[in-house]
């Protein structure tokens, strides 16, 4: 006499007993194998679906669990796998669910992970990727400027300055 399998198990062969599904996978609709969770999906052993990944986390096909995105990094939008912030002047800090930009003043570190501010001397405004050098007759005495000031009459600067002299 037949019997059904357990919810979370299947059969390879009909009496041949029923059995686990090993982590990162699941039962097939018809229990007659095991199936990879998804992108953005886990399972342990023996479980009858495969539960998504909390936000700002991620999974692979066939995971058994979930990982959380390096610095400078989030999970793309199926949660399979991690994307760089890349050059676009955002960053993102480990576990970040998005890329967010840096405040005027300030530009990404190497890595994207966080914001420093810019040199004295460089300015970066709202919208502007990375710190730019203050053009001559220009200045910006300050870290984490937005904006040069210009120099007053009779005084001048040269590139990337922090104050103006006399002339």
């Amino acid at each position: 006499r037949c019997r059904n399998c357990p919810r979370g198990t299947y059969t390879p062969k009909l009496g041949d007993g029923c059995r686990n599904c090993s982590s990162g996978y699941r039962p097939s609709p018809n229990l007659s194998t095991c199936v990879p969770c998804g992108k953005g999906k886990f399972a342990s052993s023996g479980r009858a679906e495969c539960d998504a990944c909390p936000a700002g986390k991620y999974a692979p096909i066939g995971s058994d669990s979930c990982l959380v995105c390096p610095r400078g990094h989030v999970p793309d939008l199926e949660r399979g796998d991690c994307q760089a912030c890349g050059d676009s002047g955002r960053v993102a800090a480990r576990g970040q669910l998005m890329c967010t930009d840096c405040p005027a003043g300030e530009q990404p570190l190497a890595d994207n992970s966080t914001c420093e501010e810019c040199m004295r001397g460089r300015y970066k405004g709202p919208g502007e990727h990375r710190c730019q050098d203050c053009l001559s007759g220009r200045y910006a005495s300050l870290p984490g400027s937005s904006s040069c000031i210009e120099c007053s009459f009779g005084f001048h600067s040269g590139d990337r300055s922090t104050d103006c002299e006399f002339d």
